[in-house]
């Protein structure tokens, strides 16, 4: 199929063979005045079947000769990690709200919580937790380690007390945990330093 921006009946009569952006709508490959250009774009639908008799889509667009359905199931659940680690910066390290209004301010704090998030995990890596004779293996609680870390840094803390305190918060790792999606709509958090 082929995108486009312009909103003619041709195009919005064929959706098999065109897509017609909004005009709000970013699409880094056709400029936002651009109504005349037309990107073509080839994707494919892969089914893959899960553990516990599920099924999941993946939309791609790479080549079906070097990707396989093997090789792309493989790398769907390398992406995990990567999953995890936007989870605990969205939430642990709070970086879905802002408290500037400026652009330069919102980088500087993105910023800032990213080095936040580095620094943390940098400690939790350096600290070894010994397993007891418990159900589960134990680890350092990345929420917990986040707020020790922001203390560290505006030095409430000593270099000495850093490791006994990520030790002393620990979460027990659970290997096959699973969860329905919450899937709910995104309400509007006003900024109360503005007055």
């Amino acid at each position: 199929f082929e995108v486009t921006r312009k909103q003619s009946k041709l195009y919005k009569n064929h959706p098999d063979r065109f897509y017609v952006l909004r005009k709000d709508r970013p699409f880094d490959l056709i400029p936002a005045n651009d109504k005349t250009a037309l990107f073509p774009m080839s994707v494919r639908i892969i089914k893959i079947e899960l553990e516990g008799g599920n099924t999941e889509y993946l939309l791609t667009n790479l080549p079906e000769e070097r990707f396989d359905i093997a090789l792309l199931k493989m790398i769907y659940h390398m992406r995990w990690g990567i999953e995890t680690s936007f989870r605990y910066l969205k939430y642990n390290v709070a970086l879905n709200y802002f408290h500037s209004c400026l652009r330069e301010l919102i980088i500087q704090e993105f910023y800032a919580r990213l080095i936040l998030y580095n620094m943390t995990m940098l400690l939790i890596s350096c600290v070894k937790v010994v397993q007891s004779g418990q159900n589960y293996r134990r680890k350092v609680s990345v929420s917990d380690a986040v707020v020790t870390c922001r203390y560290f840094l505006i030095q409430r803390i000593k270099n000495a007390e850093i490791r006994e305190l990520l030790l002393k918060y620990l979460t027990d790792i659970r290997p096959g945990r699973k969860f329905p999606r919450k899937v709910r709509s995104k309400r509007f958090e006003a900024l109360t330093n503005r007055t």
